[in-house]
C-alpha cells in the first residue's frame, strides 16, 4: 500500500514538473521566437443583403462582411504563413481593449502565441457558431461555402491559396456574433522571418519587418452595422436597452404570426443593446413590430401620437436617403403594417414612460479603435457609444501631469465618432491622452465647452444641480497611450538603471509575436525607425540582465526620455529610419482631410438651444434661492423685532 502511495505521489510530482516546464517553455517561446508580423488592411464591404454572395445560406441579420485583398494596396508579399483576422475593440473595467482573432483557438496560438478567440468569447460573448449563418466562408462560383479558419499562402503572382489544400482563395465572407453591436476591423496578417539589417546604426543591430507605405498608411475601414430601427424613450429620447422586439409576418391570409416560422434564420424576438438597436433582414412581405416587455421596463405602451414624443426626435432618430433626412417613427408616421418590397425598411419605436419625467440610461462606450496616420503622426480614434451626440473631449497629459484640451467633437446620431488629433503640440509631447465621454440631454442637446467665465459658472452649476456631467452614469473617462511612429531613447529598468546591450522588442497589443526587435548599445541607447513600428497600439518588452523581461508602455518610453526629448529635439511622430534620417515616402496617397461624423451646424445649434434652456433653469434656481434667502432674512428680523424687549425712552 505504501509503495503504491509513494509511486502515485512521484507520478503527480513528475506531471507537475512537466506542466511547469511546458508552461515556462511556452512563455519563453512567446518572447524569444525569431518570427515577426506584418499587417495588411483587407478591403471590406458590409453585406446588407444585396451585395454579397449568399448561395444556399440564409442571411437574415446583416452582420456579415465581404473581404478581399485590397486592389488599391500593393500585392501581399510572397509568404507561406498568412492569416485572415478579425479585430474588435471593446471596454473592460474602463479600459479600451483591442483584440484580434483568426476565429480559432489553435490558429490564434500559431498567429499570436495567445488564445485570443477564447478571450473574446469570455469578454464579450464572441462566437462564430451561433447558428448556420455564422462562420467564415469562401466565395466560389457565386456561392459562399463555409471553410472555417485557415492558414493561407501567397505566391509570387500575389495569388492567395488555402495552405493545406492549395485551393485558390480571393473573396471571403465573415459573420461573427456578439450580443452587443461591436465594430470590426479586418486584416491579412503574415508571420515572417526577420532580416538582419547589415547597416548597424547608432541603435545597434536591428531586425525589421517588411514595410509598405500604402498598406501602412491606408486607413483600415471600421465596419459598423447599420440598425434597421431603434427603441427609445418618448420623453428623454434616450435609447432603451434590453427591449425585446418581436416581428410578425402576414402568412398570406391577413393573420400575422411569429416571423421566425416563415423566415428561417432570423432571431425573434431580438433584445436591444445599449444603442437600443435591432435589425431584421427578411424577404418581401407584410410585417408588424411590437415590444414584448415594455411594461417591465417601466413603460405603458408604444407611443401612438407624435404629440407624446419630444419634438427633438427629428434631430436624432433620422436616416439619410440621398442626402435628405427622413424619420420613420413606428407606428405614428409609418402605420402598423410594414410592406417589405426589396428596399430596407427603417422603423424607430418610441415607448411612453409610466413616469412623467421619462427614463435615462447609463452611457456606455462600445468600441474605440486606435491607430496612427503615419504621414502626419496624427492619432485616429474611432468607434461608437450608446447615446447619440455624446460629447467627446480629448486632453493631452504632459510629463508634469498637466492636462491640455486638444479637441472636442460630438458623435453622430447613431453614436459613431471618428476623431483625428495631433499627438504633440508646438514641440510639446504628451505622455498620454485622457478622453472624456459626456452624455448630453437629447431633448435639446448640451455642449460641455465653456468659453467665458459665465459659461464656466453655468457648466459648474449644471454638473452640481442637473443630471448631466456626472462621473459614472453620464461621463466615462479613458486613457489612450501614444502611438509613436519613431522612437529614439535610452532603455531603463523599473529602478532607473540603464539597460546596456539588451534586446528591445515591439509587440502589437493582443499579440505575443514580436513585430520587430532591436538591441541597445553600451549606453542603453536604441532607435526604432518608422518601418519597425506598427500603426496600431503596441507595447515594448525590455530584456533584463537577470534573464527576466520588463513590459514598457509608450507612455513610459516618452516619460523616461523627456530630458533627451527636449535637449535633442526628438520628434516621436515623424518618418525616420533606424539611423535617424528622414524618410520620403516613395508612394504618396491623395489624402483628404478627415471629416467629423457629426454635423457641426446641428451640434452648435443644439448647444446654443440647450445653453439658453440651462441658463433659464439656473437663473430660475438663482431667483428662487434669492427669494428664499430674502424671505428668510425678512422673517428672521421680523421675529427678532417681535420678540425683543420693548425699549423705553431714557428719562
Amino acid at each position: 500500500m505504501n509503495f503504491f502511495y509513494q509511486a502515485k505521489k512521484a507520478f503527480v510530482l513528475i506531471i507537475f514538473f512537466l506542466s511547469g516546464f511546458f508552461i515556462l517553455s511556452s512563455n519563453i517561446f512567446a518572447l524569444t521566437n525569431d518570427q515577426s508580423q506584418a499587417w495588411f488592411c483587407a478591403k471590406t464591404t458590409w453585406c446588407n443583403g444585396k451585395n454579397c454572395q449568399e448561395g444556399t445560406l440564409t442571411l437574415k441579420n446583416g452582420h456579415r462582411v465581404r473581404l478581399e485583398v485590397d486592389p488599391n494596396n500593393k500585392i501581399l508579399p510572397n509568404n507561406s504563413e498568412t492569416y485572415l483576422v478579425e479585430c474588435l475593440s471593446y471596454t473592460v473595467n474602463k479600459e479600451l481593449k483591442w483584440v484580434c482573432t483568426t476565429g480559432d483557438s489553435q490558429l490564434d496560438l500559431s498567429a499570436f502565441n495567445s488564445d485570443n478567440f477564447s478571450q473574446l468569447s469570455a469578454d464579450i460573448g464572441y462566437s462564430l457558431t451561433k447558428d448556420a449563418n455564422y462562420g467564415i466562408y469562401l466565395v466560389e462560383n457565386q456561392e459562399a461555402v463555409r471553410i472555417g479558419s485557415k492558414t493561407y499562402a501567397t505566391g509570387p503572382s500575389s495569388g492567395l491559396m488555402i495552405k493545406d489544400s492549395n485551393n485558390p482563395a480571393s473573396v471571403f465572407e465573415w459573420q461573427s456574433y456578439t450580443p452587443e453591436g461591436h465594430d470590426r476591423k479586418f486584416y491579412f496578417l503574415q508571420k515572417i522571418s526577420p532580416v538582419t539589417n547589415p547597416d548597424v546604426g547608432t541603435g545597434g543591430q536591428q531586425q525589421a519587418t517588411s514595410f509598405d507605405w500604402v498598406n501602412a498608411d491606408k486607413d483600415c475601414a471600421v465596419v459598423h452595422w447599420d440598425p434597421a430601427g431603434r427603441v427609445f424613450d418618448a420623453y428623454t429620447l434616450e435609447p432603451i436597452p434590453n427591449a425585446r422586439v418581436f416581428l410578425t409576418k402576414d402568412k398570406g391570409d391577413g393573420q400575422f404570426v411569429d416571423a421566425s416560422q416563415l423566415e428561417l434564420g432570423i432571431v425573434n424576438p431580438q433584445t436591444t443593446g445599449p444603442q437600443g438597436s435591432f435589425s431584421y433582414f427578411v424577404s418581401d412581405g407584410d410585417y408588424q413590430l411590437n415590444v414584448l416587455n415594455f411594461y417591465s421596463l417601466g413603460y405603458s405602451k408604444v407611443a401612438d401620437s407624435l404629440s407624446d414624443i419630444n419634438s427633438n426626435y427629428k434631430n436624432i432618430y433620422y436616416y439619410l436617403e440621398n442626402g435628405v433626412r427622413k424619420t420613420y417613427i413606428y407606428p405614428t408616421e409609418t402605420g402598423e403594417i410594414i410592406q417589405q418590397r426589396g428596399k430596407i425598411q427603417y422603423r424607430d419605436i418610441p415607448l411612453l414612460p409610466i413616469s412623467y419625467a421619462g427614463k435615462t440610461y447609463p452611457l456606455k462606450v462600445i468600441s474605440g479603435f486606435q491607430s496612427v496616420d503615419r504621414l502626419t503622426g496624427n492619432f485616429i480614434f474611432e468607434g461608437s457609444v450608446s447615446h447619440p451626440f455624446t460629447n467627446i473631449s480629448i486632453y493631452g497629459v504632459t510629463n508634469d501631469n498637466q492636462e491640455e484640451l486638444i479637441i472636442q467633437q460630438a458623435a453622430d446620431n447613431f453614436g459613431r465618432y471618428k476623431i483625428l488629433f495631433p499627438q504633440n503640440n508646438e514641440g510639446k509631447s504628451y505622455k498620454e491622452f485622457k478622453v472624456n465621454f459626456d452624455k448630453v440631454d437629447l431633448r435639446s442637446f448640451v455642449h460641455s465647452r465653456s468659453k467665458f467665465r459665465f459659461e464656466k459658472l453655468i457648466s459648474w452649476l449644471e454638473s452640481k444641480f442637473l443630471v448631466f456631467g456626472q462621473e459614472g452614469k453620464n461621463r466615462l473617462t479613458f486613457t489612450l497611450k501614444p502611438i509613436p511612429t519613431y522612437i529614439e531613447g535610452i532603455a531603463y529598468d523599473e529602478n532607473g538603471n540603464i539597460l546596456a546591450n539588451q534586446e528591445v522588442k515591439v509587440y502589437v497589443e493582443g499579440s505575443n509575436v514580436p513585430y520587430s526587435s532591436v538591441k541597445t548599445d553600451e549606453k542603453g541607447y536604441y532607435v526604432l525607425g518608422s518601418d519597425q513600428l506598427p500603426s496600431v497600439p503596441y507595447r515594448l518588452i525590455y530584456s533584463l540582465p537577470t534573464g527576466k523581461i520588463q513590459e514598457v508602455t509608450t507612455s513610459k518610453v516618452i516619460n523616461d526620455n523627456k530630458d533627451l526629448f527636449v535637449s535633442s529635439k526628438i520628434s516621436y511622430y515623424t518618418l525616420k529610419n533606424n539611423q535617424g534620417k528622414f524618410i520620403t515616402p516613395t508612394i504618396k496617397e491623395a489624402r483628404g482631410n478627415f471629416t467629423p461624423v457629426s454635423s457641426p451646424t446641428l451640434f452648435e445649434k443644439g448647444y446654443n438651444q440647450q445653453r439658453e434652456v440651462n441658463k433659464g433653469l439656473i437663473l430660475l434656481i438663482v431667483m428662487i434661492m434669492s427669494v428664499v434667502i430674502i424671505t428668510g432674512v425678512a422673517i428672521y428680523f421680523y421675529l427678532r423685532q417681535r420678540h425683543s424687549p420693548p425699549s423705553y425712552p431714557s428719562v
